[in-house]
């Protein structure tokens, strides 16, 4: 009886944990839902560094987000006027990829881009190479190259 008792014991265990662990990943990667996202950008893959100093984060605003039918997202961009080494300037072009086609939005300082790929990890939202485009005093240009990591409020 002891060894029939041990054994239930073990499998009941063995189960809890796996299910568990299944659990925890099916949670891991569901969608958060459609509305208002904190953006975070990040110059590397490994989502470490800033870009321009961290000067990037304060042109997004905030990101809305929501998931088309065929699980690609419509997001729109709210971004802020960009102060960057005592120079003011704006985001000018926001591109992302979806569907092996890039999408492009230039239409500062609302962007909306339709269609777009994003990963889900923990339930937040990334994109890589992603492509801001900047106009600093006016006249110069910069193209930044960035990581971008959606979290909801």
């Amino acid at each position: 009886m002891k060894k029939i008792t041990r054994i239930l014991l073990a499998f009941t265990l063995i189960l809890g944990v796996t299910l568990g662990f299944s659990g925890r990943a099916f949670a891991d990667d569901t969608y958060a839902g459609d509305g208002d996202y904190e953006v975070s950008v990040f110059h590397n893959s490994s989502m470490t560094t800033k870009p321009m100093k961290g000067k990037v984060d304060e042109v997004f605003e905030r990101a809305v987000v929501v998931r088309n039918p065929n699980g690609k997202y419509k997001v729109t961009f709210y971004t802020n006027p960009i102060t960057y080494m005592g120079f003011s300037g704006e985001v000018i072009k926001i591109t992302m990829m979806g569907s092996n086609n890039p999408i492009v939005s230039s239409t500062p300082p609302v962007f909306t881009l339709n269609d777009v790929d994003m990963q889900l990890d923990n339930g937040t939202l990334k994109a890589d190479n992603v492509s801001c485009e900047m106009k600093i005093m006016k006249f110069i240009h910069k193209n930044v190259k960035v990581f971008l990591k959606l979290t909801k409020f």
